[in-house]
């Protein structure tokens, strides 16, 4: 009997020290998946007014990270079902029922746009949106309360996530180095420099001369098409506006993409002369700086030389205004 205890320790002792190695070399799933995810919570929280906290919280607990059926075969991260009037694709899965029906998307992307399109146009999430963006407490108990879930640990789940993960840091503007930042890159604006009316003033890119690498006369959208920095551009003419032009044939962009890819505000005017992009913006632009002339806008700089809005006031250190005019002389950094 001795001798089997003995064997029993030795090989309990093994395998114990065998899981602990597998433990250490298990990936970080919640790490990859902030690393992955946490610009475009950013992104969807200055849109939409959702903290990114909360956001990247609900995306790793209902997706696992991004391994679950639905993320992996639908790209679903929210567990969003179907619902009446869902038009789009569709995925097949057992939840709460046989068979649910679930939203399917063509990128993860898309599903995170769609949870923040779900959050802000139905009337039962609407007193959300009265809560400060650094309360993800309220958040989170205000999701279950509002019937997002019908787990009734959902609240102190989300909770353990965000302060485990210290997830409330992409809230707050503060920087965590562990999660991959590039230092002041992860820094979130204040909420108010993206609520600006530019209609304030009529926008002016006489002082853009950027745009002459490529021009196409194109029948098929009926106006000139610019390719600057590899991205297409086009000029918005008299009578444009956000609906106008995702209608526009040819073009192929939707409402939410002009706003994303122009930082525009939702419902924003369109004036006659303003730069369009059909694509994404870049990190940087190779000319390194601009000397501000004629009251340009950061926002103006931002289109003029294809570079992320939120880039530039991250690298100038411009929190607000970035729809009003700058101080002559000013010197902006591009990359």
């Amino acid at each position: 009997m001795r001798l089997f205890y003995v064997i029993f320790f030795v090989l309990f002792f093994q395998l114990s020290s065998v899981v602990m190695c597998e433990a250490q070399d298990m990936p970080d799933y919640h790490s990859d998946y902030i690393k992955k995810y946490k610009d475009i919570a950013i992104e969807k929280m200055v849109q939409y007014g959702i903290p990114a906290s909360i956001t990247l919280a609900q995306g790793i607990l209902e997706s696992g990270c991004g391994r679950s059926e639905l993320a992996v075969n639908a790209n679903n991260h929210f567990g969003i079902k179907c619902h009446s009037g869902w038009t789009g694709k569709y995925y097949r899965y057992d939840d709460d029922l046989q068979q649910e029906c679930f939203r399917s998307y063509d990128s993860p992307e898309e599903s995170f746009d769609d949870h923040s399109i779900f959050l802000t146009s139905r009337e039962r999430y609407k007193g959300l949106f009265a809560l400060d963006i650094t309360d993800y407490k309220g958040w989170a108990y205000g999701l279950k309360s509002a019937g997002y879930a019908t787990n009734p640990d959902y609240p102190k789940l989300l909770i353990d996530i965000i302060e485990g993960d210290k997830l409330y840091v992409f809230d707050s503007g503060e920087v965590v180095s562990s999660f991959g930042s590039d230092s002041v890159e992860d820094i979130i604006q204040s909420e108010q420099s993206f609520c600006v009316d530019k209609e304030q003033r009529r926008p002016d890119f006489s002082f853009c001369d950027c745009l002459n690498e490529a021009i196409f006369d194109n029948d098929t959208i009926g106006r000139e098409l610019y390719i600057y920095n590899g991205i297409p551009v086009v000029f918005a003419v008299s009578g444009d506006t956000q609906e106008t032009l995702s209608r526009e044939e040819g073009l192929r962009i939707s409402r939410r993409k002009i706003r994303r890819f122009n930082d525009l505000t939702k419902g924003g005017a369109i004036h006659e002369g303003e730069i369009i992009y059909l694509g994404r913006k870049k990190c940087s632009n190779r000319k390194g700086y601009h000397t501000v002339s004629s009251e340009e806008s950061l926002w103006e700089i931002s289109q003029c030389y294809s570079v992320k809005l939120r880039r530039l006031q991250v690298k100038n250190s411009i929190t607000d205004g970035i729809y009003l005019p700058l101080k002559d002389g000013t010197v902006i950094r591009l990359r």
